[in-house]
This record gives C-alpha cells, sequence and structure tokens, in this order.
C-alpha cells in the first residue's frame, strides 16, 4: 500500500489528530519528498510532460515540435519562466492543472494563450511578485536597430539583448523591412 499526504503526520498524531495505530501500519518505509518549488529543476520536464499529454488528447502534439526559427514558438520563454518560477502550492497537481488549462485555452491558436483562468493559477502560485500584465510585442523601427547595433559596437546578440528581441529579428529586418521588397538597412560600419 502507497499513501501520500502533506501533512506532517507525526505532529498529527501526537496533536490527536491522526490514529498512531494506522500511522504504525502506513510507516513501514517512508519517503519524504521536497515540495516541487524546492526541486526546480524537475519543474521544466514535468511541465513539458503535462503538456505533451494535454496536446495528444486534443491532437495537438506538433504544437512542441520544433519550428521555423523565424516564427514565433508555442509557448513562450517567458510564459515558461513565469510558470516555472512560482511558488505552486499545489505541488505537481497544480503544474498539471496549468499545463491542462492552457491547451485549453490556446486550443486552435498559433501561440499558447495565458487567459484569466491560466492566470489565476499561476497567481495563485507566483510566491513574489505581484501578476504582471501581458505586453504585446512591439516593432522596433530600424533607427532603434541602428542605434543598438553602434551602441553594442555591432555585436548582433547584445544589440537584440539590449532591444530585447531575438537576434535572428536583427538579420531579417537587416535584409527586409516593413515597407515590402527586400531592402538593406544602411549600417554605419565604425571606422577603425
Amino acid at each position: 500500500m502507497i499513501a501520500a499526504t502533506d501533512t506532517r503526520l507525526e505532529l498529527a498524531v501526537a496533536e490527536g489528530r491522526f490514529s498512531e495505530a494506522l500511522f504504525e501500519r502506513l510507516s513501514g518505509y517512508q519517503i519524504s519528498l521536497p515540495p516541487l518549488r524546492e526541486r526546480r529543476e524537475d519543474i521544466g520536464s514535468l511541465f513539458v510532460h503535462f503538456l505533451r499529454r494535454q496536446l495528444a488528447t486534443t491532437h495537438e502534439l506538433n504544437r512542441l515540435e520544433p519550428r521555423d526559427p523565424m516564427t514565433e514558438p508555442w509557448l513562450r520563454a517567458a510564459d515558461f519562466a513565469r510558470i516555472a518560477g512560482s511558488a505552486l502550492p499545489g505541488n505537481v497537481r497544480r503544474l498539471r492543472n496549468i499545463a491542462g488549462e492552457l491547451v485549453i485555452s490556446s486550443r486552435g491558436h498559433a501561440v499558447a494563450r495565458i487567459d484569466d483562468t491560466v492566470n489565476k493559477l499561476i497567481a495563485g502560485s507566483e510566491s513574489a511578485a505581484p501578476l504582471a500584465p501581458a505586453v504585446a510585442p512591439r516593432r522596433v523601427t530600424d533607427e532603434e536597430i541602428r542605434k543598438a547595433l553602434h551602441a553594442a559596437n555591432y555585436n548582433y546578440s547584445a544589440a537584440a539583448d539590449a532591444l530585447g528581441i531575438h537576434r535572428s529579428t536583427l538579420y531579417e529586418r537587416k535584409r527586409t523591412n516593413s515597407e515590402g521588397p527586400v531592402r538593406e538597412l544602411r549600417l554605419e560600419l565604425p571606422r577603425r
């Protein structure tokens, strides 16, 4: 027989809230497992496991498959980090519920949607900061790109980090712009 609880049974027995005889029968071999928030290294793999299970039931398992690096992933890294960084008071059950609600609320959408239900599950799990509102991605202007590249001494990775965008976005914007046909951004290289 396997039994699990998050109650401190020794204390419950001492306070008379749990049968000592039952405790002795159940405690043949005890495994003490710390809460999930103390095992952060397990959260990512567990969450992906629950997402896979939920997506398989909706026949959308392909959402987690690698896609074109130029397209936005189904689950944004910031959303994943926010979920993984939460306190998860329900431990694995809370993580499973977040995955389930996320899949349901995102059904048929190209990108995972964090709706009110998912936000409430995450917010109920957040340990520190209040829930931050979702920020819509903004379009970075050519001038902002020029300035960031200049400030980063034309290091694309550093410029992309400063702008809060992916490096591949800089390469794509250098190749094309929002006005249509392929047009090279006029980037002045520093003289040495």
